[in-house]
């Protein structure tokens, strides 16, 4: 799943604006936190290997590194987004639980 597919971004003055896409709000509220961690790891895993990368992966020419660099960013970005998006979710879950 693409971060497309559970979300519309925007960013609106400054701030950004997360909207969950029908497929993410049409999913019971435990299959929406396990895709959201399922999505967190799969980036930060995505992010560790490229900021320790296999020694197979050295011999890339130096032009890759601006490519990494953008990569690098979009996940942290995707990540940060992420990581917001389930405390918001298990925040208001816990509300609800709350006698």
């Amino acid at each position: 799943m693409t971060l497309q597919s559970l979300f519309r971004i925007e960013v609106l003055d400054g701030g950004v604006k997360v909207t969950p896409s029908e497929l993410l709000s049409s999913m019971p509220r435990d299959q929406q936190i396990a895709t959201i961690k399922e999505q967190i790891r799969n980036r930060e895993a995505a992010l560790q290997k490229i900021n320790n990368p296999t020694e197979a992966n050295t011999g890339e020419p130096e032009a890759s590194g601006h490519h990494r660099d953008e990569d690098k960013r979009e996940l942290e970005v995707a990540i940060v987004i992420l990581k917001n998006f389930l405390k918001r979710l298990l925040e208001s879950h816990w509300e609800v639980l709350k006698p």
